[in-house]
């Protein structure tokens, strides 16, 4: 970065649809919206005044049904219908490309029935670092839904 350049935290959204029978992947690709909390949490995690560090790490993915579209004040999913917890084989920091690489599945057991539309990063605090829609899909047993998030630092 050169000195007066803007460094920006940016988030890339993968959602891969496999029906598990065929093996057919269908993708989507979104650019997310970091909220207030998510855009926020970084400068708590450097000074480390006052706060557990722990508190500041992404530890689920939340899938909900509302298609409301994202802003940077959103402080929850707003329809959450399945969460995923976010373990250390979940996350992967990649120094080369400046990204943290978030993945998490739905399984063929998790939120069948619901149309699933938004997605969600929370925090161990259970503050929204990140949310997102995408296009509305039924979840049934024969599918598996495998989001991607990749959250990178960009000058």
């Amino acid at each position: 970065m050169e000195l007066g350049s803007k460094s920006r935290l940016r988030g890339d959204l993968t959602i891969e649809i496999t029906d598990v029978r065929t093996g057919r992947v269908r993708r989507h690709h979104v650019r997310n919206t970091i909220t207030y909390d998510g855009l926020n949490s970084s400068l708590y995690l450097w000074a480390q005044d006052g706060i557990n560090p722990a508190d500041y790490r992404i530890t689920q993915l939340q899938a909900g049904t509302n298609s409301t579209p994202p802003s940077r004040g959103d402080i929850a999913v707003i329809s959450s219908v399945a969460t995923v917890p976010l373990v250390t084989a979940n996350r992967a920091v990649v120094p080369a490309t400046g990204e943290l690489v978030i993945t998490a599945t739905l399984g063929t057991g998790a939120a069948n029935g619901s149309t699933l539309c938004e997605v969600g990063l929370l925090l161990a605090n259970n503050q929204l670092f990140a949310r997102q829609i995408h296009p509305a899909f039924l979840k049934t047993s024969s599918f598996t839904l495998t989001y991607t998030w990749r959250i990178a630092v960009t000058a």
